[in-house]
């Protein structure tokens, strides 16, 4: 029997978090080049490697094309006090390296050609410089085949480890205006060959990035980071204006995915267990996917010991499938897992985990279901499964679709979740068919100390209006979780009162605060209703903004002073 877990994998989250004037894809819309840009720093990242006792510097007359080539190909530490290097074709790292541009470097691939490609079996750590302009190869119009797809993929970098091994760490780089060719190939044999504007990860042990900027690149999957088969970590970084493309001239149906992120078998990665993907401290703004997951698109196969970690992360203004072509769902993220498949050489078996904490998504849309998130068939089975979505903040989030037969949830839709929802703010959230903030059509979701206010949608089949009570929708939430396994919750105004300990009474939720916490939150009015009405949780012992819940803890993801 499937069952959800409410006890959270906190140890997990808290090791984990704690100039050209080329025009490209979208540079519009991309910072300055050159020193990247302060971040704010949220979560427990990377030093910096040391490289003050350098294998080759390069600077001044030095900083030529050639004597960067020169100096890589011989691994060590380079260190490159240069300012733009325009490139005529990729570098090509064969040996471990660390390449430190001292925070002026750029490296210009002019629309012409891919930055850098790691191969397999190395090292390499890129710090203190910017990657801007790159171009891979059209996969149509250079032929590719199922021997060397992985030739096409990565606008700014291919980082290549296959089976021979090779980690990757990115410390304060900028992705800037790089893309894939247009078109993908064959989607029976070749999934991913104009995957990965910013950067493409082939079977990265683990790939690190710190302080990063990804913006305005653009693929068929991935318009920043691609993955398949890889380990990944992003703390304090900032993706935004990426674009993930469909490919109408192609067969392949596994096309824009994923406006930020794309990543396909995380399970898969080179390595004995605890395959990851984790987000912590990050702005994912702005991005878009023609189809699925306008920040995030997340596929892995079920029970293969792998974890989804979103801690302290912004999802705003992001876009899903508003081109009505496909499944569309996600506006911020898309996080789809397949039970009882197993692939070659992937031995690794165990329990998965789904935790998005300490988050806030604003004003993402998705034409289809979950403006916010959509995820489905995250539960146990033969392991147990860790799940909680806790101390987020959703608001004005839109599913787009007045198709009633199939299309929900304005915040958050899932199908086939078995996890608790606890301590989240839902306001101003909406979908044009049903459940303006959570819609779980299958599954067994209890709701714990949940503020509902203004959420919006139609009331009954053929409603051409929209509601403000229509705060949550689908059997996993109204028919399967007994009522005894809801509590604490608040709905404004009240048509629904699953686990109801405020009803129909105003929250008086003041203006989105986007400065005073680590991600955007709605403060409570000193005299709201919603203050010392939840019921307290163990696992649960601080709101979003890392406040300590008193004994008496407030409703919503806020706890008030």
């Amino acid at each position: 029997m499937k069952r959800f877990s409410l006890c959270l994998t906190l140890t997990l989250i808290l090791s984990a978090c704690g100039g050209n004037s080329s025009t490209g894809p979208n540079s519009n819309h991309s910072p300055q080049a050159g020193d990247p840009p302060d971040i704010e720093v949220l979560c427990t990242g990377i030093d910096a490697v040391d490289t003050s006792s350098p294998s080759v510097s390069l600077s001044g007359a030095s900083c030529t094309e050639s004597d960067l080539r020169n100096a890589i190909s011989g691994g060590g530490i380079v260190v490159a006090d240069c300012d733009t290097i325009n490139l005529s074709e990729q570098l090509v790292i064969n040996q471990d390296l660390v390449l430190d541009g001292q925070g002026s470097l750029i490296l210009d691939g002019g629309h012409n050609t891919r930055i850098l490609t790691k191969n397999p079996g190395v090292n390499l750590t890129l710090q203190g410089m910017t990657l801007q302009n790159g171009q891979a190869p059209d996969a149509i119009a250079a032929g590719a085949t199922q021997a060397n797809w992985f030739e096409y993929a990565g606008g700014c970098a291919t980082i290549l480890s296959h089976n021979t091994g090779g980690t990757f760490t990115a410390k304060q780089v900028q992705f800037l205006n790089c893309a894939t060719g247009p078109h993908s190939m064959d989607g029976t044999q070749i999934l991913d060959s104009g995957t990965g504007g910013g950067i493409y990860l082939f079977h990265v042990t683990d790939a690190i990035f710190d302080e990063v900027v990804f913006d305005g690149n653009q693929a068929t999957n991935g318009g920043g980071i691609g993955s398949l088969g890889s380990s990944v970590k992003i703390t304090n970084s900032v993706l935004n204006d990426n674009t993930a493309l469909k490919d109408n001239m192609s067969a392949n149906t596994n096309q824009g995915f994923g406006g930020a992120y794309y990543t396909d078998g995380t399970e898969r990665s080179p390595k004995n267990g605890d395959n990851y993907f984790i987000s912590c401290g990050n702005k994912f703004t702005n991005n878009i996917a023609d189809d699925s997951g306008g920040g995030i698109m997340f596929f892995i196969r079920a029970e293969k010991d792998t974890d989804f970690i979103v801690d302290r992360t912004l999802f705003q203004g992001n876009q899903a499938g508003l081109s009505a072509t496909g499944p569309e769902s996600g506006g911020a993220i898309y996080a789809y897992r397949v039970p009882g498949v197993t692939l070659t050489g992937v031995p690794d078996e165990g329990p998965d985990s789904f935790i998005v904490s300490n988050s806030a998504f604003i004003n993402n849309q998705a034409f289809w279901g979950g403006g916010g998130i959509y995820f489905q068939n995250w539960y146990s089975d033969n392991y147990p499964f860790t799940g909680a979505i806790y101390n987020n903040t959703f608001y004005g989030n839109q599913g787009l679709s007045t198709d009633q037969s199939t299309a929900s949830g304005g915040a958050i839709s899932g199908l086939g979740i078995w996890m608790p929802i606890s301590y989240s703010t839902f306001a101003e959230n909406s979908h044009a068919s049903w459940g303006g903030g959570v819609s779980i059509s299958s599954g067994e979701v209890p709701l714990h100390n949940n503020l509902f206010y203004n959420n919006y949608a139609p009331t009954f089949l053929g409603d051409p209006n929209q509601a403000p009570s229509e705060h949550i929708h689908g059997n996993g939430i109204l028919v399967n979780p007994a009522e005894s396994e809801h509590f604490g919750n608040l709905y404004y105004p009240t048509r629904q009162v699953v686990g109801a300990t405020v009803m129909d009474q105003d929250p008086l939720l003041l203006s989105l605060d986007e400065t005073s916490g680590p991600t955007p939150f709605l403060p409570l009015d000193p005299t709201s209703i919603a203050i010392g009405k939840a019921t307290p949780l163990a696992e649960i012992t601080t709101d979003q903004l890392g406040t300590t819940r008193d004994s008496t803890p407030d409703i919503g993801a806020y706890e008030a002073p």
